[in-house]
């Protein structure tokens, strides 16, 4: 899930109509999705494992775009622990990816500019919907299967969208708490599932729509982030600070509980121009330099830890009685974390303004545009069946393949 759309002005280029005819080792897949002032897009990846460490080290130099290579990184944390030595694939696009998910043999990207079902078997993309096909607004911030195997799909301003056997279903306002939708969560106990909006929480039990607002004890209406642990307990990350909600129980936490970082300690962020139209025009919200109550993204662990990525003010971990935040100082990417994802093995991957970190064995390491990375503005982050990260950036999509070395 990506919440920079919005607060950044985008550059889109448009690229002349480009022949297929290309060498075997690499792919280029024309797509004609419209965006503002875009004839077209391109993506490009390559699925070569060419080029050994040795080479990329002697060339001194990044793969060209759309091939794949291993590349040592440089350690981020420490010189004493080992270098990360990634093995990419690259799609590069012209527009942001903010969201993408995975059902059988496809990838559903989710974009500034619309929706994307790519096969990975036939190595194309099948089918490309905006709001002349299918959608009520063509920025996508969500997608997730949904149980029933269709397709949940979120955007900004055009309200949730259900896609199941090429039938297009659309929730919005008065049902749903608002049209801008962040993020969809299937409930673990199998009955329905809750979304995230700049209104409230909604949930639908499979026969009503229920929105909670603050006045139901949620910390802040402007919803981002949603995880829940075994026990079925929602934790939310919302503008004003982290929720949780067990069915009847409320909790909140802000930054006077420990969430976020002390502004000292991230003093050396700029403030971003640009913030949204939304964020101007209502009266206490900040979007332009470091908040430690705008929480971006959520996670639980293996451990049952709870993580939280904030506007700005860097990685917060709640083991359930107290809070340890995590800032670029300590070995984070970036203080802007957009989004997270804890493996089985214990490794917890956070993506951010600066790149993609991951802490193992207790060290922090980071991979980023010198190590191969498309972009370091890093939004989304999906993992296939295969294990294999997918990074959503603002110029496209980085798949990780391999990973070797680090701590």
């Amino acid at each position: 899930m990506a919440l920079f759309s919005g607060f950044f002005v985008f550059c889109a280029k448009g690229f002349p109509k480009i022949s297929l005819s290309v060498p075997p080792h690499c792919r280029l897949i024309s797509l004609l999705l419209p965006l503002v002032a875009v004839v077209g897009v391109l993506l490009a990846g390559c699925d070569r494992q060419g080029g050994s460490q040795g080479d990329a080290a002697r060339s001194g130099s990044m793969p060209e775009t759309g091939r794949s290579a291993v590349i040592p990184a440089a350690a981020t944390a420490s010189a004493a622990v080992p270098a990360l030595h990634p093995r990419w694939t690259q799609f590069e696009l012209n527009t942001s990816v903010h969201a993408m998910a995975f059902q059988g043999d496809e990838v559903w990207v989710g974009t500034e500019g619309g929706l994307l079902r790519y096969n990975q078997v036939r190595d194309e993309v099948v089918a490309r919907y905006d709001t002349k096909s299918g959608l009520l607004s063509s920025n996508v911030m969500a997608v997730e299967v949904a149980p029933d195997g269709g397709m949940w799909v979120g955007t900004h301003g055009g309200g949730l969208t259900h896609v199941l056997n090429g039938r297009w279903t659309h929730t919005s306002v008065p049902r749903l708490g608002d049209p801008f939708v962040y993020q969809v969560l299937a409930d673990v106990s199998g009955k329905g599932y809750w979304v995230a909006t700049w209104s409230g929480l909604s949930h639908f039990d499979g026969k009503r729509w229920n929105t909670f607002h603050t006045t139901d004890g949620l910390a802040d209406d402007w919803v981002y982030a949603m995880a829940q642990d075994k026990n079925g307990t929602l934790w939310l990350g919302t503008e004003g600070g982290v929720s949780s909600f067990d069915g009847k129980l409320w909790h909140t936490w802000t930054h006077s509980d420990g969430l976020g970082a002390e502004a000292s300690r991230v003093a050396d962020e700029e403030p971003l121009g640009n913030p949204s139209r939304h964020h101007r025009e209502t009266p206490g919200k900040d979007a332009e330099g470091p908040n430690p109550n705008y929480v971006l993204s959520a996670a639980i662990d293996r451990d049952g830890n709870k993580w939280f990525g904030t506007w700005g003010a860097g990685l917060s971990r709640f083991d359930g009685k107290s809070w340890q935040t995590f800032t670029r100082a300590d070995g984070l990417a970036g203080n802007f974390v957009t989004d997270l994802y804890a493996d089985a093995d214990g490794t917890l991957w956070a993506t951010s303004d600066g790149g993609v970190s991951l802490l193992r064995n207790g060290r922090w390491q980071s991979l980023t545009s010198r190590d191969g990375l498309i972009s370091d503005s890093v939004f989304a982050l999906a993992v296939d069946g295969r294990g294999r990260k997918w990074f959503g950036t603002m110029a496209g999509i980085s798949r990780l393949d391999g990973l070797e070395g680090g701590a």
